[in-house]
């Protein structure tokens, strides 16, 4: 389960984490709570999407501009979902929170009498119950829950699995690579399909490269964890042959527009094909008597190839 408490009382939010775990292990399900000081610093880190099972919120909240109940409504905007309950000092607020179907009103101190009943409610809610995966690793019967999976990937013979908890890896905070999202390619490729009139090379613009330890940070930030706190990156090297940014088209070769501003068409640098194949003929000797050599034979067919003598 994952909790959020949006409480400018720093005492406050530290019972309500200790309780949740103390609950947890109760009942032995995981749950995770964050802490935001104000309903500005909510809405700034979540914007607008809410990855979280239960909000406490203090009606009382003077950590920013907005109060508790406003806080409610702006979440309410854009997601009915999620459970909200309030904390308060004052019973008169317990009619305030029907316009947001808030779930419950937790009187202050907070206490296992109130906030257990709360986190069952809301666990029951959830309609499900904790489901296992079992796996065999190195002679020994694993079981992980469901909801702790984040990745799983066949592999042949093998499969990976990544957990909750981390570490994310990353083989360098300043590689960059292209994105572009699944319906957006499809569209581009079908319509440069429709240009083709045979041998063409077309590249499609995918706009500016991104950090991959951005889009990290952002996934983790968008699961509902925290970066370095709740899971951490860890930093594992370059692979060989793995390039630090990719080319989509060296500058040799150039573009040719199309109709479409997203679509070009590359033009192949020339080159002589007997020539090719020759050289093709030197590097397969070179390689097979193992000639120390052999990286300037490769400039001298790529020149553009770099290396340190």
């Amino acid at each position: 389960m994952r909790v959020v408490i949006c409480d400018d009382e720093g005492a406050l939010a530290g019972a309500v984490e200790a309780l949740a775990g103390r609950w947890s292990a109760a009942r032995g399900t995981p749950c995770r709570v964050r802490t935001f000081a104000s309903g500005e610093e909510l809405l700034f880190e979540t914007a607008g999407s809410y990855p979280y099972d239960l909000i406490l919120l203090d009606i009382d909240l003077g950590g920013g501009n907005l109060s508790g109940l406003e806080l409610a409504r702006r979440i309410r905007e854009t997601d009915a979902r999620v459970a909200l309950a309030f904390l308060t000092n004052h019973p008169g607020y317990v009619f305030a929170g029907y316009e947001v179907a808030a779930l419950r009103y937790l009187m202050k101190p907070v206490s296992e009498d109130n906030l257990f009943p709360l986190l069952d409610l809301v666990l029951s809610r959830l309609g499900r119950a904790s489901r296992y995966l079992a796996v065999e690793a190195d002679g020994e019967q694993l079981r992980l829950e469901e909801d702790a999976i984040l990745y799983l990937e066949a592999r042949g013979h093998a499969v990976r699995i990544e957990t909750e908890g981390g570490p994310v890896t990353v083989t360098s905070p300043d590689i960059v690579r292209y994105f572009m999202t699944i319906p957006e390619a499809v569209s581009l490729v079908l319509q440069a399909g429709a240009y083709a009139k045979g041998g063409e090379i077309f590249v499609l613009d995918m706009g500016e490269p991104m950090k991959m330890l951005d889009m990290a940070k952002n996934l983790i930030k968008l699961s509902g964890f925290r970066v370095d706190e709740d899971i951490k990156i860890e930093f594992i090297g370059l692979r060989p042959g793995e390039k630090m940014y990719e080319e989509l088209l060296m500058n040799e070769e150039g573009l040719q527009e199309t109709a479409n501003r997203m679509i070009h068409i590359g033009k192949p640098i020339e080159f002589d094909s007997e020539e090719f194949e020759e050289q093709l003929e030197r590097l397969n000797s070179m390689a097979q008597a193992e000639d120390r050599d052999i990286r300037r034979m490769v400039k001298e067919i790529v020149p553009t190839y770099q290396y340190e003598e």
